[in-house]
């Protein structure tokens, strides 16, 4: 498409622009025209013809001719002369973004009535083929595009965790860091660690996570927490007295200032009624300490014979005090049981509680380590990470080495002239 005009229009607007800009250079625009490339061919009423999309932008020494954009006659003061001469030419402002409408939005549109669609018809040949090369295409552009914000949030981390049975876990730290690596949980929940205060929490878990444990003293059972260290995480160790239960409790700061409290429990398989209640009563202490927390108690109960769904017992393996404990503390505490497949055998044993069933998005039985399967939790939750703390880093390349080594030397003769092989560590 292209626009004629005269040249007496174009002389009128490099006048306009030399009286409105007179310290300026203002180069005279030649346009291409049929008849020659000279502006010296023109005759008076010769037509001039623009290419397609010409305009004028101020180029920062004058006005410039720059092909291939427009600009409204607002955003470059163009004449409305040689404005209304491009208007009905389709196009967008490259000043603002917008386009070429006039001063009535529908003041030059003309509203069509018909449909443009055919009619449907039963012939397959005009639909589209799913096998064939043409692909279906989505729209180049939407009325309302999606914010960064919106795309940062659907994209964020979610919080994951894995409830493990371990029967060991020192025996099987190659296992259990493969499963770290595999599925990258922010939290580990894992039972029976066998682990005794000797052994260090470094020598069984990656170093980016911090372990919280309750061992017990003859090298069995035991419970462990693992949470990321870029978490906002403490014990909780002020409600009572937990001397008797493998039971642990930490809390996770999240984001919007809430508080999520994670629960590591593990019952022995026995018939012991004092320890289940003992426990029960650490389990509702938490619940009431923190009644606007998410809570998710998690780990190995031995409850074979409760069915959660209905919260009925249908088996005989433990006592019926043991049972009914059990289903009371978690109708107390306003919790649910989530876990409904077998983790072990045909037994549901490891199980998970939690006060806001909304908020998990996936549950999952996966293969285990030990003969227990792993119960794997997803959820909606944003915790709140610690900021990076600065570090100092010293420019070694521009220090005094032969100082450095002085004053080490020296030291080192100071340190033999003090002590010898004999003397004792203490006083060293």
């Amino acid at each position: 498409m292209k626009e004629i005009f005269t040249r007496k229009r174009l002389q009128g607007f490099h006048r306009e622009r030399r009286q409105k800009y007179p310290q300026r250079k203002i180069p005279f625009i030649s346009p291409k025209f049929p008849g020659g490339n000279h502006e010296k061919n023109f005759h008076r009423d010769d037509p001039l013809e623009f290419p397609k999309k010409s305009a004028w932008k101020f180029g920062g020494r004058g006005w410039l001719a720059r092909w291939d954009q427009w600009f409204h006659k607002r955003c470059m003061c163009m004449k409305t002369v040689v404005f209304e001469s491009l208007k009905n030419v389709s196009w967008h402002c490259d000043t603002c973004g917008i386009s070429n409408f006039t001063d009535s939005f529908f003041a030059d549109k003309e509203i069509c009535h018909h449909n443009t669609f055919t009619s449907l018809t039963d012939s397959s040949s005009s639909l589209p083929s799913l096998n064939s090369s043409t692909e279906l295409a989505g729209p180049t552009a939407v009325s309302s595009p999606v914010s960064r914000k919106q795309i940062q949030h659907q994209t964020s981390k979610q919080l994951k965790l894995l409830n493990i049975n371990t029967q060991s876990i020192n025996n099987k730290k190659a296992d259990l860091l493969n499963i770290i690596a595999q599925s990258q949980p922010d939290i580990i929940v894992a039972t029976e660690t066998w682990l005794k205060p000797t052994v260090m929490s470094s020598e069984v878990i990656p170093p980016n996570y911090v372990a919280y444990r309750k061992d017990r003293i003859d090298g069995y059972g035991g419970v462990m927490i693992v949470i990321k260290s870029d978490l906002i995480s403490e014990e909780i160790t002020n409600i009572r007295s937990k001397a008797q239960t493998e039971a642990l409790f930490v809390k996770i700061s999240l984001l919007d200032k809430q508080t999520l409290i994670i629960g590591g429990i593990y019952r022995p398989p026995n018939n012991d009624i004092a320890y289940a209640t003992e426990l029960t009563d650490y389990m509702s202490a938490v619940s009431k300490k923190f009644p606007k927390a998410i809570q998710w108690f998690c780990g190995d109960f031995n409850l074979p014979d409760i069915n959660w769904q209905s919260n009925t017992i249908e088996g005989n393996r433990n006592p019926l005090a043991i049972n009914q404990l059990f289903i009371d503390c978690a109708f107390n505490c306003r919790m649910e049981q989530y876990v409904d497949q077998p983790t072990r055998q045909d037994n549901i044993l490891d199980l998970f509680f939690t006060n806001r069933p909304s908020l998990v998005e996936k549950l999952e039985i996966q293969p285990g380590i030990s003969d227990h399967d792993i119960v794997y939790i997803q959820s909606a939750l944003r915790p709140a990470k610690i900021k990076p703390v600065k570090r100092r880093i010293y420019l070694w390349k521009k220090g005094d080495i032969d100082q450095l080594k002085a004053s080490t030397m020296m030291m080192v003769d100071q340190f033999c002239s003090r002590f010898s092989s004999v003397s004792p560590v203490e006083v060293m």
